[in-house]
């Protein structure tokens, strides 16, 4: 029955570093992702922005 607990322990405590290591990744992935969505919003909007020297030229 102590094997049994101890075993039980172990696995437990894999599990809950393995969780840990999960979570320490998302949190990456989620400020990557904020990242990038910033930098395409400013691609986006610099896109948008027509310079005034473009406006005085004739087509």
């Amino acid at each position: 029955m102590g094997k049994l607990i101890q075993i039980c322990q172990h696995v437990e405590g894999n599990a809950s570093r393995q969780e840990n290591k999960l979570l320490e990744e998302c949190d990456l992935l989620m400020d990557i992702i904020q990242q990038r969505r910033q930098i395409i919003a400013t691609k986006i909007n610099e896109g948008k922005v027509i310079p005034q020297t473009d406006l005085l030229l004739p087509p």
